[in-house]
C-alpha cells in the first residue's frame, strides 16, 4: 500500500491545535521554521525561515502561497525572548 501524506487542511489542523497549546503556555511568540522538504524551499518558507512573530499573526502551515503544500514540513518553534540571548 502505497504512503499516504497528511492533506493541506490535517497539517492546517496540527498547525492550529500546536499554536492554540504554545498560547495556553503562555507562550506569545513563534519562530518559523523550515522543514526541509524535498521540494526545497516555497516562496513563503525562503521568505519567513527564522521569523518571528506573535501567535495571533501566525499563517497556518502549509501557508496559501506554498507550491508543495502535500510536502510541507515547515513548523512554529514556541519562542521567548530569553532564548535570543542563549
Amino acid at each position: 500500500m502505497p504512503k499516504r501524506y497528511p492533506t493541506t487542511d490535517e497539517l492546517r489542523g496540527r498547525c492550529k491545535a500546536d499554536l492554540k497549546r504554545a498560547a495556553q503556555a503562555g507562550i506569545d511568540q513563534v519562530k518559523f521554521r523550515f522543514g526541509g522538504m524535498a521540494a526545497g524551499h516555497c516562496s513563503y518558507s525562503k521568505r519567513m525561515d527564522g521569523v518571528k512573530v506573535r501567535i495571533a499573526d501566525a499563517a497556518l502551515l502549509p501557508a496559501d502561497e506554498c507550491e508543495h503544500p502535500d510536502q510541507c514540513g515547515c513548523r512554529w518553534q514556541s519562542w521567548m525572548p530569553l532564548m535570543d540571548e542563549i
